[in-house]
């Protein structure tokens, strides 16, 4: 176990107060009322209130096939057609003409449909309102074929009295035109206009309900967010604070251990906790301040903490004290591509984790390949230690490491130290990720191991 000295923000805590309640209640009852009604708007004239249906037989006593398939062709242009569609409008007795102007028929295409319920009106103080009838009447007219000599033809409306009235007067407009062209018989009502049963309500208005509890769910979801956004730029750091106040006990073995005190309990194993941390990190940063002896060491006891699968640590200072790789350009054979992982990761059997050794310059060699490299090694290793000098520290302020989770600072002078100070709070503005300070001779912050805890750590274990 050892102690580590942490930036610790003074936080103010706030209650949640009964008007932001009050009000984020009411932005989720204004959203779901809305979105509810406007479903409701939309569906209810998108959805006809009855629908009248009649077939009409427009080639009654032709023969010949060719002349049975161009009537029925002739039928269905003449039905739609701008002159038939006036001349049953002017059939129409002035109170079922009137109706027309009142949007009561509703047009067969969707798309019509849909942009009747959210358009405008497209009808203009210069328009004849016998043109508005004919445009209205035309879109809610469907005739299709039936029968080799009959055509079904239907009608939406908003009343089924509309959808029969209107229909009826299309089928005698037709029967008497062409009766009056051709002679008698030519055409014949089949089945006269019927209307549908009027629709049901509870149908819409479950699809408004559905609507609107989606948008207060979604009014709530973005709601919570921001207060919990809110809630987190309110713990801010006091100014007068220092940057690194007193010592929390951090273990450095895997959770599965039994902790040891309390307080450790609390915090969790195998994790470097500082301000904004979630939880244990991957792929950590070890840098000496003043020196390399308490980085170093740090930097192994991080290492050693895996057990799942071995660790790898990235000794960047130059003076590893380990057997030399099968590849002597080390890590900076990797970055070159001139060697292998194989070549250069020492796996000696004494030691619980894997090394590459390296050169203090190769941080500041091919960042992409760097990158590449440690991107490679966290996905094969469970935890990567990166054990930089002192003089790297400019360099790794200056840079941005993938997949980096964390930096350590570790120091054998005093936590609080003009140097270490410096370091953190150059570390902590140009990186962007957590600092943590570890001090191996402090006066407020001791570092050891305590060996009856974890017996293989005694190598680790600084000198007395």
């Amino acid at each position: 176990m050892v102690d580590l000295a942490v930036e610790v923000p003074l936080a103010r805590t706030h209650t949640v107060r009964r008007m932001r309640s009050t009000a984020g209640a009411g932005w989720i009852a204004a959203a779901a009322l809305g979105v509810g009604m406007m479903v409701y708007g939309v569906a209810d004239r998108m959805v006809p209130v009855s629908t009248a249906s009649a077939r009409l037989a427009v080639a009654q006593g032709v023969d010949d096939g060719g002349s049975r398939e161009a009537r029925v062709a002739a039928a269905g242009q003449m039905l739609h057609s701008p002159e038939f569609l006036r001349t049953v409008i002017r059939r129409l007795d002035a109170t079922a003409a009137a109706r027309l102007d009142d949007d009561v028929l509703v047009p067969d295409s969707l798309a019509a449909r849909l942009f009747a319920a959210l358009g405008p009106d497209g009808a203009t103080a210069a328009t004849a309102v016998e043109e508005r009838r004919v445009a209205a009447l035309g879109a809610a007219l469907a005739v299709s074929r039936s029968a080799p000599e009959t055509v079904s033809i239907s009608l939406a409306a908003d009343t089924p009295t509309a959808a029969a009235t209107t229909l009826n007067a299309v089928l005698d407009t037709y029967v008497s035109l062409a009766s009056s062209a051709s002679g008698a018989g030519s055409a014949r009502i089949v089945t006269p206009a019927v209307a549908s049963e009027p629709r049901s309500g509870g149908t819409l208005f479950g699809l408004s309900v559905l609507a609107g509890l989606a948008a207060a769910l979604a009014t709530a979801a973005v709601l919570r967010r921001r207060s919990a956004t809110d809630r987190h730029a309110d713990i801010s750091p006091v100014p007068s604070a220092p940057p690194v106040v007193g010592a929390i006990p951090v273990d450095f073995r895997l959770p599965s251990r039994p902790a040891v005190g309390q307080r450790r309990e609390s915090l969790g194993g195998e994790r470097f906790w500082a301000p904004g941390s979630t939880g244990p990190r991957r792929c950590l940063a070890v840098i000496g301040v003043g020196g390399t002896e308490a980085s170093r060491e740090v930097a192994r006891l991080a290492a050693s903490a895996a057990e799942d699968k071995p660790a790898v640590m990235i000794d960047l200072t130059g003076d590893t004290a380990l057997p030399p790789p099968a590849n002597a350009l080390g890590f900076g054979g990797l970055l070159s591509g001139e060697a292998s992982f194989a070549e250069v990761i020492v796996r000696d059997p004494q030691l619980r984790f894997h090394v590459l050794s390296g050169r203090p310059d190769d941080l500041t060699m091919a960042p992409e390949r760097f990158d590449a490299v440690i991107e490679a090694l966290v996905h094969a290793y469970e935890r990567v230690v990166i054990h930089l000098p002192p003089g790297d520290i400019d360099h790794l302020a200056g840079r941005a490491i993938a997949h980096l989770d964390g930096i350590v600072l570790a120091t054998d002078r005093d936590a609080c130290a003009p140097g270490v100070r410096s370091a953190f709070d150059r570390l902590t503005h140009a990186t962007r990720r957590p600092v943590t300070v570890v001090a191996t001779e402090a006066r407020g912050a001791a570092f050891h191991v305590r060996q009856e805890i974890d017996p293989r750590m005694e190598a680790f274990a600084p000198a007395a």
